[in-house]
Order: C-alpha cells, then structure tokens, then sequence
C-alpha cells in the first residue's frame, strides 16, 4: 500500500468516524473509497501500513480515533519512497553484464577457434592471450556471473525495505544482505511509524528505544507528535536511503571492475593473434 494512500484512509475514516459509531467500518468504507485509489496502490496484506490499519480497526474507538488523526497529519510518502537510483544501477549492471556475456561468447564460439586452429597450423605458439583466455573465460564469466548475483539479491534485499514489511527483520537473508546501518534506521523507521498505533493496541515493533520515549513524552505534555513523527521519520529515511546507497555503490563497483578485467582480456585475446599471426607469416 503506497504511504499516500493510507494517509488518506486515516483522513477519511476520522472524518467519518462519529462517537458511538463502528471505526472498522469507517476504515473499511474508507478503504473502499473510489477517491483512495486516486491516492496510490491498492492495499497489499504484507507491508506495515496494511498491519497498521489492521490493528488500528481492532483498536478502542476512542484512542484510535486520535491515533488515525495523528497519521493523517502526517505525510511519510517521500520520505519512505524507494530511491529511482536503486532501478538504475540494476539496470546498468544487467546490461552491461548481458552485452559482455554475448560478445565473449560469440568470439570463443565462433572466432577463437578459427585462430587458434591458424595458429597451430602455422607451428605459431599456442601460449598466447586467445589460448590463456579461451581456458579461462569460463572462470571470469563464473566470477562475473556469482557476483551479479550477489549484487542482484543484495538490491532486491534493499528495495524490499522500502515495503516496509514487519516481518522482514526475521529473515536471514535481511541480516546477512542488510548493512548494519541500515538495519538500525530500518528498525528506527518501524519504530517511529508504528507509535501512534502502538499507543492504542497491542501492536509493538521489534525496537522500542529512546524514540519511543521521546515520542511518549511529547505526547504526555500534551503536544501534537505528527509533527514530530513526521521529521523523525524524514531523518531516519534519510540514514536509510545513504545506508542502502552507499552499499549498492560498493557492489556495482566490485562488478565493474571485474568486467573491466575480462574486457581487457578479451580485447587483448582479440588483437593479439593478428600480430602473432603476421610474425609467423
């Protein structure tokens, strides 16, 4: 569910919500709205905004009502957004990885062979750049292939937190794939986004640290939090954001320099038989 669209179901169902009145129906009409579809993607049942409404529907009335104020006053939509950067390096490194895999192919299938073969005809030595090449460029497309894969489970593993899915934090592949820095922001956004609704039921994140105090004392002294949640969540977004970027950086240059690596090669096992093959004629 897109962050804006749930901001509007919050709106719309305090608006809608009069004492004495069923609040889970008033989410549900909301939810049904034909306006909410003007304001994102249907609901989907494994992100945190979906929990949140879930648990805000079983909620007391009462304490929901104001929790469902406080969400609609706040805006997390740009904040919590997925970077476009992520889809960018994705596509550059499939590409390029694609354009490299079908050049090296074509020439070890189709002209190294013939070199070779000229080569070794002509009593030319054999232990040249297109011989080492051809008994390695398995090697470096294994390489180049482990790696891809590395990066390309690493960035699904980062776009899957800006989803936001409550229970991702108990996979491995989110503790293993997941910088440590971004693990803590993560928690830190959960956190934060679930404070109104955890002051009303029973739904608690993973991490309750000095955000929550400093959100529950906000709230004591009778101050507006959405203010406050809003910023936090902004700020803690942020951390995110640089956390995840700086990690796919990182692997797109590992992969890039291992691609400079096995052009060099094949470039080198290109030219070099023509020079091989003008010493021998």
């Amino acid at each position: 569910m897109e962050w804006r669209r749930f901001h509007y179901i919050c709106r719309r169902s305090h608006n809608l919500y009069n004492p004495g009145d069923n609040l889970k129906e008033c989410i549900e009409r909301a939810e049904n709205d034909d306006g909410a579809r003007l304001y994102g993607a249907a609901k989907t049942t494994d992100t945190l905004p979906y929990r949140l409404l879930q648990e805000l529907k079983q909620a007391d009335p009462r304490l929901a009502h104001t929790a469902l104020q406080t969400y609609g006053q706040a805006d997390f939509s740009d904040a919590l957004s997925e970077p476009l950067q992520f889809k960018r390096v994705m596509v550059y490194l499939g590409y390029v990885t694609f354009v490299f895999f079908v050049t090296s192919s074509l020439y070890q299938l189709k002209v190294a062979p013939a070199f070779l073969g000229m080569m070794q005809s002509m009593s030319a030595s054999t232990h040249s750049a297109p011989a080492v090449y051809q008994a390695n460029w398995m090697i470096f497309s294994l390489l180049i292939f482990v790696l891809l894969l590395g990066v390309l489970a690493t960035g699904y593993r980062l776009r899957a937190l800006f989803r936001y899915q409550p229970g991702l934090q108990q996979s491995l592949s989110y503790r293993l794939l997941t910088p440590a820095p971004a693990r803590r922001a993560y928690a830190s956004i959960l956190e934060v986004a679930a404070f109104p609704a955890s002051s009303c039921c029973d739904y608690q994140p993973a991490q309750q640290s000095s955000l929550t105090a400093h959100l529950t004392g906000l709230a004591a002294s009778g101050m507006d939090v959405s203010r406050e949640i809003q910023d936090l969540i902004r700020e803690i977004g942020m951390q995110l954001t640089t956390s995840c970027e700086k990690q796919m950086r990182a692997l797109s240059v590992a992969v890039s320099l291992l691609i400079i690596a096995a052009i060099f090669f094949f470039v080198a096992s290109i030219y070099s038989p023509i020079f091989i093959l003008g010493e021998a004629i």
